[in-house]
């Protein structure tokens, strides 16, 4: 889920289009890791990097399982005694630990040269990740909080740099684990005299 949640947001900046030299053209946008030479950087462009990772303990059900019913049924047969005929039923159960939920921090660096370049692209990053921005990602719906928009501008070099930080909240992780088991076959309770 994680490299889903960040595959996500390296597309909505990658739709991030500027007016260059006369001419219109996508952004760069790094992904996290080592995706450009060390030292080279592209002008402008956009980094995305995952900053930190924290287990959401409210939510945390650690020892708790999930029961999956099979799409495959079966018939149980009921005791007589207990009023006879069939019952349908899942074949199988596959039971799996309970995921865990995290939230995630990124941070989505804008540099550039230019003032001219920077100012759209403020608007463009809010655009493509509004405050409050709850999209579909696999099966669950996160929520993006943004925690800060900070400017680190390098006047001397000339060098434009803001960086957005984003907590990411929602994020469910799949834990290693699961096994299956039979359903009940046989309802008999056998009676006392």
């Amino acid at each position: 889920m994680i490299q889903a949640v960040t595959d996500h947001i390296v597309t909505r900046l990658s739709g991030m289009k500027l007016y260059v030299g006369g001419q219109v053209r996508p952004l760069k946008v790094f992904p996290p890791g080592p995706h450009r030479e060390q030292g080279i950087t592209e002008f402008p462009s956009v980094a995305v990097s995952l900053v930190d990772m924290q287990v959401d303990t409210a939510k945390a059900r650690p020892h708790e399982e999930v029961f999956t019913p099979s799409a495959e049924q079966i018939e149980a047969e009921i005791a007589h005694s207990l009023g006879g005929g069939t019952m349908t039923g899942p074949d199988t159960f596959l039971i799996t630990k309970y995921p865990t939920p995290v939230r995630l921090l990124y941070q989505v660096d804008l540099r550039a040269t230019k003032p001219a370049h920077m100012t759209p692209m403020l608007g463009m990053v809010l655009e493509a990740l509004p405050v409050g921005y709850q999209p579909r990602i696999g099966d669950k719906w996160v929520l993006f909080d943004l925690l800060e928009a900070k400017n680190l501008d390098e006047l001397a070099k000339p060098q434009f740099w803001t960086a957005f930080r984003y907590w990411v909240h929602d994020v469910w992780i799949e834990r290693f684990g699961s096994y299956e088991v039979g359903s009940i076959t046989d309802i008999d309770f056998p009676m006392e005299a």
